[in-house]
C-alpha cells in the first residue's frame, strides 16, 4: 500500500502530486472498490491510479471496468485522476460514502458536472484552501447536493470563485457542520438562480450577501432550520428583483433579532410583485412560512400570518 502524507493547512496540496491531478484519500476495506460516476453527455479520456502499486489505468467510460480495483488489504489510499475524468458521483450511497476523508488536491481534470460529487460524505472533513480548480471551471453549471451531508467544519472564503457559471446551487451544503462563511462566499456566482435550501439543516450562524446573485428567482428554504443570529442585514434582498419564492426562507430562525426587513412590502422594487395587504398571501413572490417560528424579531407580532 502507498500513501502519502499531507502538506498544509486543510488538504492544502502537497508537492508530491503533480499539478492536473485530483487526489481524494479513501479509509478502504480489502476487496473490490469502484469509483462513483455516473452517466453524463461527454468524451471521457482520463486515468485513474489507485495507488496501490497497479498504476495508471484509462478510464474511456462512466462505466469502465478500470473503474473497480481489488484492494488486497484494507488501508489508507490516495486515489488519483487526471484528464478528461467527467464525473465524480458519490451521490449518498450507502456502500461507500463513509470511505471518503479528505480532498488532498483539485487538480485541473475535466469534471463537467459537480452535482452530488460528495453527498453523504459525513467523514470528509478536509478539503484544499483556495479555490476549486478543474479544466474548464465555465462548464460547472449544477452544484446541486455537492457538499450535502459532509463533515466538513469550515469552508475556505473562496471555495466558489472560479464557478461563475453556477446556476443550481440548491441544498448544496446541506445539513453541513460548519458555523460560518465569509459574507462574499457567492459572490462571484453570478448566474445562480437557485439557492433553495442551499444551508437547509445546516449550523450555519450568519448571512451570507447575495448583492451580486440578481438573477437568483428562488430563496426557498434557504436558511431553513440553519442556527442563525442576530439581525437581517439591512437591505438583504434589495438587489434581487427576479426572485418568485421566500417561502420557509428563514424558518425556525428563532435566533434572529432586530427587525424582520419586511419582505412583503417588495423592498426590492421588483416590479413582479404583486402582493396585496392586509394578508399578501397571493400572487409573487410566495412568502409562506417565510418567518416562521422568528419570534425574536423585534416586529414578529406585525408579520402579516401567511409569512409565518
Amino acid at each position: 500500500m502507498i500513501t502519502k502524507p499531507l502538506i498544509g493547512l486543510h488538504g492544502q496540496a502537497s508537492s508530491l502530486y503533480p499539478e492536473e491531478e485530483f487526489v481524494t484519500e479513501w479509509n478502504l476495506p480489502s476487496g473490490n472498490f469502484t469509483f462513483p460516476t455516473q452517466n453524463v453527455a461527454g468524451t471521457w479520456d482520463g486515468e485513474i491510479n489507485f495507488s496501490d502499486g497497479g498504476g495508471w489505468k484509462t478510464v474511456t467510460a462512466y462505466n469502465d471496468a478500470n473503474l473497480t480495483n481489488n484492494y488486497a488489504s484494507g488501508g489508507t489510499y490516495q486515489i488519483r485522476i487526471r484528464g478528461d475524468f467527467l464525473t465524480m458521483y458519490l451521490n449518498n450511497s450507502a456502500s461507500i460514502k463513509t470511505y471518503l476523508t479528505k480532498i488532498i488536491q483539485w487538480g485541473t481534470v475535466g469534471f463537467n458536472i459537480m452535482a452530488r460529487m460528495f453527498y453523504g460524505a459525513s467523514n470528509l472533513t478536509e478539503i484544499p484552501s483556495g479555490r476549486i480548480t478543474i479544466d474548464d471551471a465555465s462548464l460547472i453549471t449544477n452544484c446541486q447536493y455537492m457538499f450535502a451531508n459532509c463533515g466538513i467544519t469550515s469552508y475556505p472564503d473562496e471555495l466558489l470563485y472560479n464557478l461563475t457559471n453556477l446556476n443550481n446551487a440548491s441544498f448544496m451544503f446541506q445539513n453541513g457542520l460548519f458555523t460560518s462563511l465569509s459574507n462574499n462566499f457567492l459572490s462571484q456566482n453570478v448566474n445562480i438562480t437557485t439557492l433553495e435550501r442551499i444551508f437547509y439543516l445546516s449550523n450555519l450562524q450568519n448571512f451570507v450577501s447575495i448583492d451580486n446573485n440578481t438573477l437568483v428567482t428562488s430563496l426557498f428554504g434557504m436558511y431553513w432550520s440553519a442556527d442563525l443570529q442576530g439581525n437581517i442585514p439591512a437591505g438583504y434582498i434589495d438587489n434581487n428583483d427576479q426572485v418568485t419564492n421566500l417561502g420557509y426562507m428563514l424558518l425556525q430562525q428563532s435566533g434572529l433579532t432586530g427587525t424582520s426587513g419586511e419582505f412583503w412590502l417588495n423592498p426590492s422594487g421588483a416590479a413582479n410583485y404583486t402582493l396585496t395587504g392586509p394578508d399578501y398571501d397571493s400572487g409573487i413572490p410566495s412568502g409562506l412560512n417565510c418567518y416562521f417560528n422568528c419570534s425574536g424579531l423585534s416586529d414578529y407580532g406585525s408579520i402579516p400570518t401567511y409569512w409565518k
